[in-house]
């Protein structure tokens, strides 16, 4: 599977987003109690005789899924069967990319032995899938120590690969879970959980307590309430100025500002006052897509995504 790459960092190319890409975010996926891969199942995973020409230039709405509606840019999912639903009709047209922007599953951890099989239909259609489309997942706060030999074919980028820098119609993106840049305890608390260490002594526990680890912390996880986060016009464009300025910091102190063509501030702010910082974050020339926080709006090139659990609802570029 071969990617066109016209942005490059220090001369490396840089993945391109190709349409149609499908974006997918904190489906919250809770496995049935009963989850063996029976004959139907199998059936399912076989994609239909149609596919999608992704050279084609059309809109990726015209015609092409019919299980979404046509509402953009966050149209919603209107067959059955959840998320397994969505990724089995897109088995019957693939479309040139798939992106799982973390929390795809309620509590995927699939280093403990009992999660990954718990998840063995959701690995197995992921897998599947991946033979006829381009796979991208990364992981959230939900879903980590996934194991590459699980999906050998997607590509995993876990939380300390995020942001991934992309590109778009030759502008960068920068692509995240999104529980990014949030405050200094949640960032150690997340890092203790997802540390190798952490992991494996899970892993021993989980073992030798028979499965009863995971299945008592699933049933923690599941009992809390999920929901989208309302934000009114005042509200989202305040946060996605916040989100912004944060993605722009993290650029400049990694060195990435001419990848994602961003002036220096004295450039663009020369006064410092609050309405020219505003204008300057507006004015990147660079976008974000970022999943975690359930709203689903978009503020120019900067994509809130909805969440799947909550609204049914994905991004198509």
């Amino acid at each position: 599977m071969t990617t066109a790459c016209s942005v490059h960092i220090d001369h490396t190319p840089i993945q391109e987003i190709i349409s149609p890409a499908v974006f997918i975010a904190d489906a919250h996926y809770i496995p049935s109690p009963t989850h063996t891969c029976t004959q139907a199942f199998e059936q399912a995973l076989e994609p239909s005789p149609a596919k999608l020409d992704s050279s084609k230039s059309a809109s990726p709405l015209e015609s092409s899924f019919s299980f979404l509606d046509s509402s953009l840019p966050y149209p919603r999912y209107i067959g059955e069967d959840g998320l397994m639903g969505l990724l089995q009709a897109l088995m019957g047209n693939p479309p040139a990319q798939i992106f799982l922007m973390g929390d795809i599953a309620h509590l995927f951890i699939p280093h403990i032995s009992h999660s990954a099989d718990n998840h063995r239909d959701f690995i197995a259609l992921l897998n599947a899938l991946s033979q006829h489309t381009e796979i991208f997942y990364f992981e959230g706060n939900h879903d980590f120590g996934i194991d590459s030999r699980l999906l050998p074919r997607v590509r995993i980028y876990p939380r300390s690969l995020q942001p991934a820098i992309f590109s778009y119609q030759n502008t960068p993106f920068l692509l995240a879970h999104g529980d990014l840049f949030i405050n200094k305890s949640y960032e150690c608390y997340i890092r203790a959980l997802s540390a190798p260490l952490t992991l494996s002594a899970l892993k021993l526990l989980d073992t030798l307590s028979l499965g009863y680890i995971y299945t008592y912390a699933q049933s923690l996880v599941n009992a809390k309430r999920i929901a989208p986060l309302h934000l009114d016009e005042s509200g989202f464009y305040t946060f996605a100025l916040k989100r912004l300025a944060a993605y722009t910091h993290y650029m400049r102190a990694n060195n990435l500002a001419r990848a994602c063509n961003l002036a220096k501030p004295s450039d663009t702010d020369p006064q410092g006052t609050a309405k020219q910082a505003k204008d300057y974050e507006l004015n990147a020339q660079y976008g974000v897509i970022e999943g975690h926080f359930h709203i689903g709006r978009r503020l120019q090139s900067f994509f809130a995504l909805p969440s799947f659990y909550c609204e049914k609802r994905i991004l198509v570029l």
